[in-house]
């Protein structure tokens, strides 16, 4: 697997250069098949692409984040996960793709069984569930989204100095 180190940067700091990233990951257990100047750039101390090959024992670390996560383990630094917005369109896309695939399979039913009232029946019962499904999933994600969004608002707002506290009032 190919990763950029411009990719984990955005997701984690890394306080070593490239080749030494590539190192460190080696010695955490990753294999490590080359590190290679990045492409269509120039041959820069910050930028590299370092090529892993992934075991089977460690499907977690098959993507961008999984390896940005052993980053931050290794370097002991904070790992930035992606907003919730970003998290919620995904929900909303996967969410959209199974109505889909529910309305298109209740199309065939209905095509291939135009007199079964049965089968007709079964097919927009299942059409409901899913759509209901969505609705559902759709409404938590958003709820957690606002929900964040609010206890993030009111954390990042600095505690008032002009109010004396009870203990020091004396």
């Amino acid at each position: 697997m190919r990763i950029p180190v411009s990719w984990l940067r955005e997701l984690v700091d890394v306080p070593v250069p490239p080749a030494k990233l590539a190192s460190d990951l080696h010695m955490a257990g990753f294999e490590v098949a080359s590190v290679d100047p990045p492409p269509g750039g120039t041959d820069t101390v910050e930028d590299a692409v370092i090529d892993l090959e992934i075991t089977a024992n460690r499907p977690d670390c098959l993507s961008v984040m999984g390896i940005a996560r052993e980053v931050a383990t290794l370097y002991d630094t904070a790992l930035r996960v992606p907003p919730v917005a970003f998290l919620v369109a995904n929900s909303l896309w996967s969410t959209q793709v199974a109505i889909i695939v529910a309305f298109v399979a209740s199309a065939i039913v209905f095509a291939g069984n135009p007199g079964s009232g049965v089968i007709r029946a079964l097919a927009v019962i299942s059409f409901v569930v899913v759509a209901i499904s969505a609705i559902t999933r759709l409404s938590r994600a958003a709820a957690r989204c606002s929900s964040r969004r609010i206890s993030s608002a009111t954390s990042s707002s600095p505690p008032s100095s002009s109010a004396a506290s009870p203990s020091t009032a004396r």
